[in-house]
């Protein structure tokens, strides 16, 4: 089977949760975006004011409660659990926040509506057999609070990951075939400054190593060109407070298959 390119996202420390306060049991969480929001401590708070708002505009709009309801459960279906980065899923929940304020209408002079963070730099878009990112960095980048334009070396850790398929339609039988399903777990080598996807008997690809890893806004990416002529994209979040990856496959300008690492512990 041809090696095909593929987007995968890293962030970098085992999954825990320490007393972050998200509105849901972390406990039972079971998609890439529950895992996210309940090991990174900014997206937890902004999960507990999201359900705070949203029982609040529950109870002072009755009348309208089946549409507020409906709107929710929207939003979580198409927006929330589609976002594959942090950087994705703070977006989701600020914009959901500042609805749900605009709904009640009464929002006091100390309620702020909630803004994203400042990006990081945002990188130059690569060319198509381009191999490295290509970062445009801030003019302040020599002040200590600059984010690394790259991430240090650190020593070799695998983890043991779930995964989640995203597949475009009539490329699943190519990557899987002769499977009936997707692995439950794949293994992830990260050495901070790159990472190596071991796909050991699964579709064929072996190991994929992302090489060196520069910063794109919240994360860390490169794009590497296939031998079958496929792009590869290697992304982990830059934020080290959450283990998760994506590696995401692209030839004649269309997505092939995006693969979600999540919820990374350290193998045994």
């Amino acid at each position: 089977m041809k090696k095909t390119s593929l987007l995968l996202l890293s962030l970098s420390t085992l999954w825990h949760i320490p007393g972050n306060a998200a509105s849901f049991d972390c406990a039972k969480a079971s998609s890439y975006a529950e895992h996210t929001v309940c090991s990174t401590s900014s997206l937890s708070e902004l999960d507990d004011r999201l359900s705070t708002l949203y029982r609040q505009a529950l109870a002072e709009h009755t009348d309208d409660a089946a549409s507020i309801k409906k709107a929710q459960l929207s939003w979580l279906k198409n927006t929330r659990n589609k976002a594959t980065t942090a950087a994705q899923l703070e977006s989701a929940y600020t914009n959901r926040i500042n609805d749900l304020y605009t709904l009640l209408g009464t929002k006091k002079e100390n309620q702020r509506s909630v803004q994203p963070e400042a990006s990081a730099p945002v990188a130059v878009k690569a060319g198509k057999n381009s191999d490295k990112p290509v970062a445009r960095l801030p003019a302040d980048e020599g002040k200590s609070n600059a984010a690394p334009n790259f991430p240090p070396r650190t020593n070799p850790v695998t983890k043991s990951c779930k995964v989640a398929m995203q597949y475009s339609p009539g490329a699943k039988d190519k990557y899987i075939t002769g499977k009936k399903d997707d692995p439950h777990a794949i293994r992830v080598t990260d050495s901070g400054d790159s990472f190596v996807i071991h796909f050991d008997q699964y579709y064929g690809l072996g190991d994929m190593d992302s090489g060196s890893l520069g910063l794109l806004d919240k994360d860390y990416l490169n794009v590497r060109t296939e031998s079958d002529g496929s792009t590869s994209y290697y992304l982990r979040p830059a934020d080290a407070t959450v283990s998760s990856y994506v590696l995401k496959s692209v030839k004649n300008n269309e997505t092939q298959v995006k693969i979600i690492m999540y919820a990374c512990k350290v193998a045994s």
